[in-house]
């Protein structure tokens, strides 16, 4: 943490931050400031010289003011689980705004069956929170108990990719209305309180005039800091059976997979596609009747079937079955595993090309570099989402202990990225990197409207500088 020890002395700032956050919220100290220098990834950590916590969204609006008043950049983080690494320090004063303390469930209303929380909640929380009630709200698997509702709505496509998202969609078709602070402090609420003054609630979004709410979701961070969120909530879902086949040919293990994806109603709540030797596509279906589970199961074992797929074995029954539960993945010794995600939306019909051209491109460069000596490995697969899309995903493991492992997979990642962009695939983080490589294929009109929007919201520029390459 070399960096980090090259900055010396208080934050010009500090006293101004500590009395509206308070000592005990500023964090100062090299020892306290190194877990928020890096995310899970090997992408370039950044040495903050102050980091703040504020409790409530006053507290944000307060230190926003002040930011801009000095024209001080600041940073939001939130679980620190990006894909893709951190925004850049603008300079060595950027000021990083911890969101985490603003972890509480405002409300749960069980008649329009709504949640509101603040933003620094973690997903896990808040969805045992509503468990307890027998209620359901529609978020990520993975890291469900790391990531913050903020960190979900800014830095991944869609909102969040929920767990059941070919049956009911992504994170964006619950979320109702946000509470956020721009850049300059201004406080507004995108649809209940601000888009019409008289509603206690959120229930349509674009109900009373344009839908603005979605301007901010899969940003990246880049227009305001998200601080309360309403989403629809559901009835805990029915008990769920899983299964799987193994199937010798790729070919042959699309044909099952695209013969299922076209089912209407689609039969499945979840569905994967996982590379290996052979093929593994894992499936579970959801119905509180048993006999009801036995024989969508038996439906879907026979198409599979049709199509040459074998029943797996009780090794293989497992993963199946993690297919809902997640459970290696849960994990903090998992999320928090050295690797890089390489994970994007792909159209279907382009699916079977992109998926083995980046999936050869991880193995040859590991294969030509001979960087399996340097620990370096990889699995991928797919999912559907929605009917006319595919989800793709590569794992890239290396060594945490060797920085040329590090070096190494770091520059497979951006490689990967980048080739993804040219191939007209929508890639899952829109933080750091990831949105840097998507924003170097925007059109000069594209930008322009986008550059257009940060400037009036943020004229100071003073939020999230280096997202989106702006």
């Amino acid at each position: 943490m070399k960096a980090l020890q090259e900055v010396s002395g208080h934050h010009p700032l500090q006293k101004s931050l500590a009395q509206i956050v308070g000592e005990r919220n500023i964090i100062e100290l090299e020892s306290g400031l190194i877990s928020y220098s890096r995310d899970a990834t090997p992408y370039p950590s950044i040495a903050p010289r102050i980091v703040v916590r504020p409790t409530s969204v006053e507290q944000i609006s307060e230190v926003l003011t002040l930011a801009n008043a000095h024209r001080n950049p600041v940073i939001t983080l939130g679980g620190r689980t990006s894909l893709t690494g951190l925004p850049p320090l603008a300079n060595e004063d950027c000021i990083v705004i911890d969101t985490t303390l603003l972890s509480h469930v405002l409300e749960i209303d069980e008649t329009n069956m709504t949640v509101t929380a603040e933003c620094g909640i973690i997903m896990g929380a808040l969805e045992q929170r509503l468990a307890k009630k027998g209620l359901f709200v529609h978020t990520v698997n993975v890291p469900l108990h790391f990531v913050t509702l903020g960190g979900v709505l800014s830095g991944v496509v869609g909102g969040g990719i929920p767990q059941k998202s070919p049956l009911y969609g992504l994170g964006m078709h619950f979320l109702l209305g946000l509470k956020l602070v721009l850049p300059d402090g201004r406080v507004i609420d995108t649809n209940a309180h601000g888009a019409n003054i008289h509603q206690k609630r959120d229930f349509i979004k674009g109900g009373n005039g344009p839908d603005i709410t979605g301007l901010f979701v899969g940003d990246g961070g880049l227009f305001g800091v998200k601080v309360h969120a309403t989403l629809r909530i559901f009835s805990e879902p029915p008990p769920w059976e899983a299964d799987c086949r193994i199937f010798k040919d790729y070919d042959k293990v699309l044909k099952a997979y695209f013969r299922l994806s076209k089912l209407e109603p689609i039969p499945y709540a979840q569905m994967r596609v996982r590379d290996g030797p052979d093929y593994s596509l894992a499936y579970n279906v959801e119905a509180s009747d048993p006999s009801q589970r036995k024989a969508v199961l038996g439906f879907i074992g026979r198409i599979c079937e049709e199509e040459g797929g074998v029943k797996g074995s009780e090794k293989e029954m497992i993963g199946a079955r993690m297919l809902r539960d997640m459970a290696e993945l849960r994990t903090e010794a998992s999320v928090r595993s050295p690797k890089i995600l390489i994970a994007f939306f792909m159209a279907n019909t382009d699916l079977p090309k992109i998926h083995q051209e980046i999936k050869n491109l991880i193995q040859n460069e590991i294969s030509s570099k001979h960087l399996d000596r340097l620990g370096v490995s990889t699995f991928s697969g797919f999912i559907p989402e929605l009917q006319n899309s595919s989800y793709g995903f590569y794992s890239i493991s290396y060594d945490d202990k060797s920085e040329e492992s590090k070096a190494e997979v770091l520059s497979l990642g951006k490689l990967c990225y980048q080739r993804v962009v040219e191939l007209g695939c929508c890639p899952e983080p829109h933080q750091g990197f990831g949105s840097q490589a998507m924003a170097r294929a925007w059109s000069s009109e594209y930008r322009s409207l986008i550059l257009g929007i940060k400037r009036s919201l943020d004229p100071r520029m003073i939020l999230n500088r280096g997202l989106w390459d702006i």
